[in-house]
């Protein structure tokens, strides 16, 4: 996530050609260590905007912060906290169209412009919070060591959504369309061929999750 121009930049999903073109490096054994690098802060980035919106929405952290002062080229951390201005959005109804305000640059958004910011671009954390978090913990402690880096990433594309309420070990859908581009049924078969006759770790929970599905 970024602030460009006056616009919110939400972080991108991966290219199924370029995790292809990963793993089979990967395999190789050569010719990868930058394409890793590029994919996992890709990865990294994209699980750090899925949790922001998550912990916004919760209020954890003290909620939506202030975009363009965290942007500044001089900002120390986290943006300010924005504030509830006690007037509306003229532009939504209903829910979502209460103003907050920074208190220090003053720029303003409602939950409605914010919401359309985000709408459709599987940025929702969902019952898969532990794998985005864990990579992000993951991936810095990772420096200088290729393999616990491909081991964060293998293990993170194919982790899944888990129930939140009766069948909390029930896999309801996969991480993966969360992070690489195109609809659910698409990433699954990607995921499906790129896993297929590995014998490692995450390969094999994938088949073992896969074969609990319901959908």
């Amino acid at each position: 996530m970024r602030w460009e121009n006056g616009t919110i930049r939400w972080s991108s999903r991966l290219r199924k050609a370029d995790v292809r073109r990963l793993y089979k490096s990967y395999m190789a054994g050569f010719g990868f260590e930058d394409l890793l690098d590029d994919i996992g802060t890709t990865l990294y980035i994209r699980c750090s905007d899925i949790l922001y919106l998550r912990d916004a929405r919760e209020g954890v952290g003290g909620g939506w912060r202030c975009l363009p002062c965290e942007s500044r080229p001089d900002a120390a951390g986290p943006g300010p906290r924005m504030e509830s201005t006690g007037r509306r959005d003229p532009h939504f109804t209903g829910h979502g169209d209460e103003l907050f305000a920074c208190p220090v640059c003053g720029w303003e958004f409602s939950f409605g412009a914010m919401r359309n910011t985000f709408r459709n671009k599987q940025l929702h954390s969902g019952g898969a919070v532990e794998a985005f978090e864990g990579f992000v913990k993951a991936w810095p402690t990772a420096v200088g060591d290729v393999h616990a880096k491909m081991r964060a990433v293998d293990l993170l594309i194919h982790s899944f959504h888990y129930s939140l309420r009766s069948e909390p070990d029930l896999p309801i859908r996969a991480a993966g369309v969360n992070l690489i581009e195109g609809r659910l049924k698409d990433v699954l078969a990607f995921l499906d061929a790129l896993s297929a006759d590995r014998q490692d770790e995450a390969a094999d929970r994938w088949r073992k999750e896969r074969r609990k599905q319901k959908w």
